[in-house]
């Protein structure tokens, strides 16, 4: 539905456009300003999308996989509402989004830091391994902790409950449900 709004200043009334084509009109406009930029156009510092009080800076090329995350992950709820099934994004953004959301557990660890590293290993199309330092000090690995590549970018759109998430962990069973529980709360609302 659309709104009326005032235009200040001059006198006349228009009619804002529905929310669906505001969203789509600013996709064009990103797509198409980083497509005519240069590659440092993408290392520009931005604000990544979320509630935090201090947003989480990032260079764009890592907002745009947030928008991309974010749209699979809506793309798929409205699959759900409408009884079709989920879709995977293809292998080259289910490991940036796996990427991204490896970036960014480190500050979503609740709690006191803790001096180790924690290797994941995600399977799957997309999927690979990564060695997160939990702490700047951390000097050794304190879980192993694997799971489906898909399945862990749905548990970062907060799309499956830690409890419920599907993994495997060697080391540290604390740790480990720490990493699970973090990783929830990174994504999309």
């Amino acid at each position: 539905m659309a709104r009326f709004m005032g235009v200040a200043g001059a006198g006349v009334t228009t009619m804002a456009a529905p929310i669906h084509r505001r969203w789509r009109d600013q996709a064009g406009s990103l797509l198409q300003r980083v497509s005519a930029g240069t590659e440092v156009l993408l290392d520009v510092e931005v604000a990544l999308a979320g509630p935090s009080p201090t947003p989480v800076r990032a260079p764009l090329r890592q907002a745009m996989v947030q928008r991309t995350f974010e749209t699979w992950t809506h793309a798929d709820d409205i699959r759900a509402a409408t009884d079709r099934s989920r879709a995977a994004p293809r292998p080259e953004h289910v490991r940036m989004i796996a990427e991204f959301g490896l970036a960014l557990l480190p500050r979503a660890m609740k709690g006191p830091r803790r001096d180790v590293s924690a290797t994941v290993v995600l399977t799957g199309p997309g999927g690979g391994t990564w060695t997160v330092p939990l702490s700047p000090a951390s000097d050794h690995v304190g879980v192993l902790v694997s799971a489906d590549a898909v399945d862990f970018c749905r548990l970062l759109a907060n799309r499956w409950l830690p409890d419920c998430f599907p993994y495997a962990a060697e080391g540290d069973p604390g740790l480990a449900r720490d990493l699970i529980r973090a990783a929830a709360t990174l994504g999309c609302d």
